[in-house]
C-alpha cells in the first residue's frame, strides 16, 4: 500500500490508578456522550458472547452497563463500553498478625519539653541569635531549608553571629549534653 494514506488506530492506555474498595454494583462508563464512534462493543458477535458479569482476574466483577436499549430504555446487557485489555492488580499485602505494644509512661511529653530545652531568639533574626542556657548544649548544627548543612559543630555560646547566612528558613539541630535532641526553626530576614 505504497503511496496511499493509511490510518491505523493507535492504542491508548489510560492509567486510572484508583482503589476499589469492597462493595457491589460498581460501574465504569464515560461521564456523558463522547461522540467517539466505536466506544461501544456489541457482545453478540461472531467472536463469541461477552455478556455480564465480566470477571477481571478474579478481583473485580463488572455486573452491568449503564447502556439501555431503545425504545424501552431497559438495561442492555449485550453492550458494554469499549474498555479493553484491563490491567487490574491487588495490593501486595500480608496476613495481619497481632502486635503487643508496651507503653512506658515514666516520662511524659510535657516533662521532656521543659526539662532540658533551650530557647533561641529573636525569631526571625537579622544578624545574630541569642541562646538561653547554652551550657546544656553538646553540639549544634544549622541546616538550610533544602536540608543542606551550612554550619556544623558550632560551639554554643550565648550569642551566635549568623550575618553570613542568606535570608531564608533554617533548622537548628541541637544535641544536648544529656543525649536528647532539640530542633528549632529559624527565619533569617
Amino acid at each position: 500500500m505504497t503511496g496511499a494514506p493509511v490510518s491505523a488506530p493507535v492504542a491508548q492506555v489510560i492509567n486510572l490508578d484508583f482503589p476499589i474498595f469492597p462493595g457491589t454494583n460498581y460501574k465504569l462508563c464515560p461521564r456523558g456522550y463522547t461522540g467517539i464512534d466505536g466506544l461501544l462493543y456489541e457482545s453478540n458477535t461472531t467472536a463469541g458472547y461477552f455478556g455480564y458479569p465480566l470477571n477481571v482476574q478474579n478481583l473485580v466483577d463488572i455486573k452491568y452497563s449503564t447502556l439501555t436499549a431503545a425504545p424501552t430504555n431497559t438495561p442492555n446487557t449485550g453492550l458494554y463500553y469499549y474498555f479493553y485489555d484491563w490491567k487490574v492488580g491487588n495490593k501486595c499485602e500480608s496476613a495481619r498478625s497481632p502486635v503487643t505494644v508496651t507503653v512506658d509512661s515514666t516520662l511524659s511529653t510535657s516533662e521532656a519539653d521543659t526539662k532540658n530545652t533551650v530557647k533561641i531568639y529573636p525569631n526571625p533574626f537579622s544578624d545574630a541569635i541569642t541562646i538561653d542556657r547554652p551550657e546544656l548544649i553538646g553540639s549544634l548544627g544549622i541546616f538550610d531549608a533544602s536540608g543542606k548543612l551550612v554550619m556544623r559543630n558550632v560551639k554554643a555560646e550565648q550569642k551566635l553571629i549568623l550575618s553570613h547566612l542568606v535570608p531564608g528558613a533554617y533548622i537548628v539541630q541541637i544535641l544536648m549534653k544529656d543525649g536528647t535532641r532539640q530542633s528549632v526553626k529559624l527565619i533569617k530576614k
